[in-house]
């Protein structure tokens, strides 16, 4: 039988003593891989419930601009830097750091009995990779075949650098929707090219200031409803706005919007224009290759597919039996 498992809300189970990105009633630790929503779930019952919350110090960061301040007398919220092994109850617990989003990590536990089990968490590839597992929770994000597009990142990011200088050259009103994370990284892609004010809901920008305290961007992002921002706002100065996916903005108040999101049809061009709209294929997440490679690399002598949170979990667990002769199962 495994060791790990993921459950329907969620929770990935790593042996007795740790779940991660979700609540478990019998595990004496939490780890939180990164700070978006979907692996902050039951956050508040594992806040009052598990002894301790592991997680990269910035994730932590995050979570106090996401959550609150007042968690910062909590005594169960608990930094763990890359490459270091905290040593809770019966299991000894180490991150890697996964190039997702700010404080993104991969979770190894060592168990009492001497059995390695891991968790990817969201991840982009090439990272570390975590190898000599019994067992390995892989993100299925983009695990089907399908999910592999026909250019790099870097010329995305080229793309993407060339149409804001392009459409600030002509005097447009640039906004940049994306999620949280993807927006920040946005942000530092664009700071060295302009030095128009950048302005943000109070959320993005409090999520920006992390990403300061942490050296990746140079200056502030103002919170839209303050009064420096509503003051270039009214006078009609140029500004650059940066604004959640799933915020609704009125049509009027931009001339171009950049929608920043992952993979789209066609697969070989990065940029695709809709009218005043155009879709950036900015990803955070392996495509199939990358995730495949992973394993491959890592070679674990089983796999657990995340069918928890979205993608193609059955399809990457056949891939990986067909393609690598690793056994592999879907989890959640």
């Amino acid at each position: 039988m495994p060791i790990t498992k993921v459950l329907p809300g969620g929770a990935i189970i790593l042996g007795d003593q740790v779940s991660c990105d979700g609540f478990g009633w019998k595990h004496p630790t939490r780890v939180i891989t990164h700070a978006h929503d979907d692996h902050l779930r039951d956050f508040e019952l594992s806040l009052g419930n598990q002894e301790s919350i592991l997680m990269l110090p910035a994730t932590r960061d995050l979570i106090y601009a996401i959550k609150g301040r007042h968690l910062l007398v909590r005594r169960n919220l608990l930094p763990l830097e890359a490459g270091k092994t905290a040593e809770i109850a019966k299991a000894r617990i180490t991150f890697l750091p996964a190039n997702h989003i700010l404080g993104s990590a991969q979770v190894i536990v060592e168990m009492e009995n001497g059995k390695r089990v891991g968790y990817t968490g969201d991840f982009w590839w090439p990272i570390d990779v975590m190898t000599g597992l019994d067992e390995l929770v892989i993100d299925a994000t983009y695990g089907n075949p399908d999910y592999v597009r026909g250019y790099k990142e870097e010329q995305v990011v080229e793309e993407l650098k060339e149409l804001v200088d392009k459409l600030l050259a002509e005097g447009k009103r640039i906004c940049i929707k994306a999620v949280a994370g993807r927006l920040q990284y946005v942000m530092q892609l664009l700071q060295p090219r302009t030095r128009l004010p950048f302005i943000a809901s109070k959320k993005q920008s409090a999520i920006a200031a992390v990403y300061g305290d942490h050296g990746c961007l140079a200056y502030p992002v103002l919170d839209r409803h303050g009064s420096d921002a509503q003051r270039i706002i009214a006078d009609h100065q140029p500004y650059i706005a940066f604004h959640h996916l799933e915020e609704r903005i009125p049509e009027t108040d931009f001339d171009a919007f950049i929608l920043v999101s992952a993979y789209m049809v066609p697969r070989e061009r990065p940029i695709v224009q809709f009218g005043k709209t155009y879709r950036v294929a900015l990803t955070d997440h392996a495509d199939f290759n990358a995730t495949i490679a992973y394993v491959e690399k890592a070679a674990p002598k089983l796999v657990i597919t995340d069918n928890s949170r979205g993608g193609d979990a059955k399809t990457l667990a056949e891939e990986i039996r067909g393609r690598l002769k690793i056994d592999a199962i879907v989890g959640g």
